[in-house]
């Protein structure tokens, strides 16, 4: 299902919010749209398939803290989101883990950008994460570039970790260090 997207879009009309579980069909025609278009993200459209109610549920989880869902508004369209999600094991708890999707018409307008510094503001004040990952393939320098910027730093490589339309990509591993 292809989103609508009314014309071009100013950093200036939008509002960054907390997702909430009524957000469920928006935040899934957004992925939708981003998994069918782009080549860039390890998950790929045929492999999407939460309904609506496991996105519910799903977003849920994202309503108690240190975990957190924030979508970009423009009026009552969604643009784009980003998730962070505490690690679940006792011993990797400190740190949290980001995935962040902007509809593919509405790249290189700063949104993602806009994004990452309201979900970093909120995970500087959780007393529990000590530090933030993302997760770059090696054909996607934007998100790598916008990642950098906010402050992340290169922590390891996977060799090969993706196989898309016949090529190897290695996997990057950003760390933005929250406090020691």
């Amino acid at each position: 299902m292809k989103m609508k997207i009314n014309g071009p879009t100013s950093i200036s009309d939008l509002s960054i919010r907390p997702l909430v579980a009524s957000d469920a069909r928006d935040v899934l025609d957004l992925l939708g749209e981003v998994f069918s278009r782009c080549r860039t993200t390890l998950t790929s459209a045929e492999e999407f398939a939460f309904s609506e109610e496991q996105e519910r549920d799903y977003l849920l989880k994202f309503s108690k803290a240190p975990n957190l869902a924030l979508g970009a508004f423009r009026a009552s369209s969604l643009l784009g989101t980003i998730f962070l999600e505490q690690l679940p094991h006792l011993r990797t708890r400190h740190r949290g883990s980001i995935g962040l999707s902007v509809h593919p018409d509405c790249w290189s307008q700063g949104i993602g950008s806009r994004l990452l510094q309201a979900l970093i503001s909120q995970a500087q004040g959780s007393a529990e994460l000590r530090s933030i990952e993302a997760s770059v393939l090696a054909n996607n320098p934007y998100s790598e570039r916008l990642f950098r910027s906010a402050g992340f730093r290169l922590d390891a490589v996977h060799r090969e970790a993706a196989f898309i339309d016949g090529v190897y990509l290695d996997e990057k591993f950003f760390v933005l260090r929250l406090r020691k």
